[in-house]
């Protein structure tokens, strides 16, 4: 799959369908680039270098799809995370890759509500487990590796970790390093939120201007002002710095 570098991180760059089947032939940990993840990956070489460590990595931000068709790399497609991961679990079904686990959410209730909406929109797929781990559980590695033992004693083919970033990054190279087979850990952030009903999705005309990220901030001021309004403008001087970069060096090259 042909990658464009965005702020040094290798991007998958193909239709969508495209990315979704190199996905789903080659398991490992997806990654959805948006603002904030690429502020973050350039502001910590840590987490750069474990963020490189990932398999996929698909751009999810129309924001950055819209700025890379004016000043390069010219990306054909992006997805957002809940979409790419709804196109994936629709597609495994004509496989023999179907067991899901979910993993995240803020209590029990969501995970039940969100695998309800997944046995309902896909027939065939097995929610094989479910688990909502409490606020703070990444600060302690025993937990850590009991939830770890408990999703890959189901055997899952897909876990979906729907915990916010880099947390969701971290738990997925846990299960990785711990699993005997390949598997695919998609890292989708809000997804399990919207199965479940608790956020909704932008209209379809916020997000092809590229402000979805208005109607979350709407939705959840207190949690959002401080990304959108304040850490993910950053992103701005840092995507323009690399352009200018990116151009004269290949001038001079």
């Amino acid at each position: 799959m042909r990658a464009s570098r965005l702020l040094g991180i290798p991007v998958s760059n193909g239709r969508v369908e495209a990315l979704i089947g190199h996905i789903l032939s080659h398991p490992g940990i997806v990654l959805t680039p948006n603002v904030d993840h690429l502020v973050l990956v350039h502001e910590s070489p840590a987490l750069r270098e474990a963020y490189l460590d990932a398999e996929h990595h698909v751009l999810d931000s129309r924001v950055v799809f819209l700025l890379s068709r004016l000043f390069g790399p010219a990306f054909e497609s992006y997805v957002p995370g809940v979409e790419l991961c709804e196109r994936l679990l629709a597609r495994s079904r004509q496989t023999e890759r179907r067991r899901v686990f979910l993993f995240g959410g803020e209590t029990a209730e969501l995970c039940e509500r969100a695998k309800k909406f997944a046995h309902d929109r896909w027939p065939g797929i097995q929610i094989v487990g479910t688990l909502s781990p409490p606020f703070g559980y990444e600060k302690d590695p025993a937990q850590i590796r009991r939830y770890v033992d408990e999703v890959l004693a189901s055997d899952p083919d897909f876990v979906v970790i729907g915990v916010s970033f880099p947390k969701q990054l971290d738990f997925a190279r846990a299960l990785r390093q711990a699993s005997a087979r390949p598997r695919t850990y998609l890292c989708v952030g809000a997804t399990l939120n919207f199965w479940a009903g608790y956020e909704r999705r932008a209209p379809a005309w916020m997000n092809r201007f590229g402000v979805e990220w208005a109607y979350r901030l709407f939705q959840n001021p207190r949690r959002m002002i401080g990304r959108y309004l304040g850490r993910d403008l950053r992103f701005f001087p840092y995507y323009f710095v690399d352009r200018i970069k990116a151009r004269f060096g290949s001038r001079n090259a």
